[in-house]
């Protein structure tokens, strides 16, 4: 049952997509509004984030959480996700600089390795598991979004033919 939703919520969405990209008028189109996509998809990116923190202060409530999560605990947790996510950014640079493919498509691989998919995460963590195990997996998409902008950006810069 988790591999048939998973694979409605992740593979078909992307296979839809792919399939759409063939017919001639929706590439253009998809093509031509690049960047309104882009900013639809972090909405979409975003309200994910946001459903996961909901579910997971509902899921903290119904286990009668007192509330008080340890700010040294989640500052150490938020520093070790922004460093997981950071390695998996340089990682990406470094194979594929040494796979020798060019910078465009350089920080594309980065980026799109250092990420894992959302929606298989908050489905996971919401029937399975709930509760605390939702609060990394909120934070780690909030870094990764912030960090992918940023290092997207500086990115551009270094790269911009003046």
């Amino acid at each position: 049952k988790m591999i048939t939703t998973l694979g409605m919520l992740v593979v078909l969405p992307m296979v839809m997509a792919q399939l759409a990209r063939l017919i001639g008028p929706l590439a253009l189109f998809a093509d031509r509004r690049k960047v309104d996509l882009g900013i639809a998809a972090q909405f979409g990116m975003l309200s994910m984030v946001a459903i996961g923190a909901v579910h997971a202060r509902r899921s903290l409530l119904a286990a009668s959480f007192d509330g008080v999560l340890p700010w040294t605990d989640f500052a150490v947790m938020t520093l070790l996700v922004i460093l997981l996510h950071g390695l998996g950014l340089v990682a990406g640079l470094a194979l594929a600089g040494a796979a020798g493919i060019g910078p465009g498509d350089r920080i594309a691989v980065a980026i799109a390795g250092s990420q894992k998919t959302l929606m298989v995460g908050l489905y996971v963590a919401i029937n399975y598991f709930g509760g605390l195990v939702l609060i990394p997996l909120v934070v780690y998409h909030a870094v990764q979004l912030l960090m992918d902008t940023v290092v997207a950006d500086l990115w551009r810069r270094k790269t911009e033919v003046p």
